[in-house]
């Protein structure tokens, strides 16, 4: 007999390789199954479904650029931040608005290893408070490199109002 026949009319298999058939087939629906089932529940844990599909929707709908959306909800978090109570907290917030800018800079293109070589490279054009944003910068290497420095909170509502600045003169406040 053509195997084809045994493929599609199971039952004229002998009684054993039949039971085995059956078998493999309730396994491999099983196996099927699952692998269905983690793929939808990785579709819906990860963001590929919001980066690929729902990205142009939320720039559509909100008219703004998509980026934009989530440095400004993350920048808000970090202003929170600069302001806390504890020293470290205000410490920690100062470092990563630097570390933001240093992202957002190369993410437009400026090129350089860390900010000090890409404030090297950007006019006075794109970012107006350049010196500022050096200064700050360099209070943030002393933040990072010397833990023992302090940081007032008036001094730290200067140094968000700097880097607060240059997000606003990349529009992207």
């Amino acid at each position: 007999m053509d195997i084809l026949q045994y493929i599609t009319n199971p039952h004229l298999l002998p009684p054993h390789l039949f039971a085995i058939f059956i078998y493999a087939r309730i396994v491999f629906t099983v196996i099927f199954l699952i692998m269905i089932a983690l793929i939808i529940y990785f579709a819906f844990t990860s963001t590929m479904i919001e980066e690929k599909y729902l990205k142009d929707f939320n720039e559509f709908a909100k008219a703004s650029p998509y980026q934009d959306i989530k440095i400004a909800e993350d920048w808000a978090r970090l202003k929170e931040r600069s302001k806390d109570e504890e020293e470290s907290e205000r410490k920690l917030a100062i470092v990563e608005m630097d570390d933001v800018l240093d992202y957002i800079l190369g993410e437009v293109g400026v090129k350089g290893e860390d900010l000090d070589e890409k404030l090297e490279v950007v006019t006075n054009d794109i970012i107006e408070n350049k010196e500022e944003l050096g200064k700050a910068h360099e209070t943030k290497k002393e933040l990072v490199y010397n833990p023992n420095r302090d940081l007032s909170a008036s001094e730290a509502e200067e140094l968000v109002s700097i880097y607060e600045k240059s997000l606003s003169d990349l529009d992207l406040l």
